[in-house]
């Protein structure tokens, strides 16, 4: 049976790699730390709060008063102005009629859309959080793939390379029991036939090694040449329970929560829309002509409300009502995808746990027969093609248990990525 490379799903987008690490070691940790630099899906998620930060900061300035200098000259045709009224006619028929105002604008009530538009601006900054966090221990998950993919295959390749070695010595052996008349001819061919075959197998796998390599350095930005190691082993887990209490604790599920809030703010702000809103408005004049040069400041005081607006409000909280449903229930559905995949990934590390200790004592039989073989070979009990078969079943289970053993690393990170513990605290 041979290995291929276990499929990655690929939820990160990175930029092309740069420079690379020169020999040395480079651990998962390592590894994690360069491809978080590297992440676009990241950098993109970081924008993200940014944007929700900034529409904080918009509905803020609806609560805080405005402030601002107005300068305006009004230009305008004459005309003759009765005596009695001349100077205020004066003032509003002069052809120039400059004026510098400070104005100050403050809402004193909106239905209270402002301070809902304010819990739903930082509602939708904790979201973009909680969706950055989950984004990271996904971009874990696919590092150690991709990473544990690399060891596996060099595991493989020795052993290959080990069954060369066996083999070559079982060519040089028949070459010389030929020549004793021990052995067949045929029994030599068929021998040779198998270490042609381990010696392309051998290339695959060197090729496979390169391009599990290649996508390694295409998420950490740069060329991986170092040696790679198996820096941590999985430990001994605890109950399924102690996972499944930790489900609500995922990003992902904080993110929904998160969002069920935003949508409730969103409804009570377009509710807000059925009140009436009060306005105060001043100006202080440092600048005025005529009459009105007297006159420092001004304040006004406007009260509207709302009567009709052909359904447009209603429209607009019924969007929202639906709205804060649809958040609701995606909620309660991120609980429940995230209890059933931690009992997914329990399950499947329990197993593989469990298949990985099989195959080891399989192995080890499968050796002990070869090594049987061998020794009956000698006293011409079995032939050739026993002994050949007999290598055989040992290899495959090597290369079984090897691949077992890497599928049980991964299946521990993909627990810890269902239950949102990622990175392990063993490699921080």
């Amino acid at each position: 049976m041979r290995a291929r490379l276990i499929p990655i799903t690929l939820a990160v987008c990175l930029a092309a790699p740069a420079a690379g690490a020169d020999g040395g070691v480079l651990t998962l940790k390592e590894s994690f730390k360069r491809a978080l630099t590297r992440s676009e899906t990241l950098a993109m998620e970081g924008q993200d709060i940014k944007i929700a930060e900034a529409h904080y900061l918009q509905a803020l300035g609806t609560v805080l008063p405005h402030i601002e200098v107005r300068a305006n000259e009004l230009l305008q045709d004459t005309a003759p102005v009765s005596g009695g009224d001349a100077s205020v006619g004066q003032t509003f028929t002069r052809r120039s009629r400059p004026e510098v105002a400070v104005n100050l604008k403050q809402p004193l009530f909106q239905g209270l859309r402002e301070f809902n538009a304010l819990k739903a601006s930082s509602a939708e900054k904790n979201r973009n959080t909680y969706q950055r966090d989950r984004a990271r221990q996904i971009l874990f998950g696919d590092v150690a793939r991709a990473y544990y993919t690399v060891l596996e295959l060099e595991d493989q390749l020795k052993i290959e390379q080990s069954l060369r070695a066996t083999l070559q010595k079982r060519v040089d052996d028949l070459k010389n029991r030929i020549l004793l008349g021990k052995s067949r001819e045929s029994e030599l061919l068929t021998t040779e036939a198998g270490l042609a075959q381990n010696e392309a197998n051998q290339e695959e796998t060197k090729g496979l090694i390169l391009s599990a390599r290649d996508f390694l350095a295409f998420l950490v930005g740069e060329p991986v040449t170092a040696r790679l190691v198996d820096e941590f082993p999985v430990p001994k887990i605890a109950g399924l329970e102690t996972f499944l209490d930790q489900g609500d604790r995922r990003p992902d599920v904080n993110a929904s929560k998160e969002q069920v809030r935003l949508s409730k703010g969103r409804l009570d702000y377009e509710k807000g829309g059925r009140y009436p809103t009060v306005d105060v408005e001043a100006n202080y004049y440092p600048y005025r002509v005529g009459f009105l040069s007297d006159i420092d400041w001004d304040v006004n005081f406007a009260l509207t409300v709302p009567v009709f607006k052909g359904g447009a409000t209603r429209g607009l909280i019924r969007e929202a009502a639906a709205g804060l449903k649809q958040s609701e229930l995606a909620h309660e559905e991120s609980r429940r995808k995230a209890d059933l995949e931690i009992r997914q990934a329990y399950h499947e590390l329990q197993s593989a746990r469990s298949r990985e200790a099989a195959l080891r004592k399989a192995e080890k039989k499968y050796g002990a027969d070869y090594n049987s073989q061998l020794e009956e070979y000698t006293l011409g009990l079995v032939n050739n093609l026993d002994v050949l078969q007999s290598l055989r079943n040992w290899q495959e289970s090597r290369l079984d248990t090897n691949r077992s053993h890497y599928e049980t690393k991964l299946e521990y990170l993909g627990l810890l990525i269902a239950t949102g513990d990622v990175p392990p605290k063993v490699l921080e």
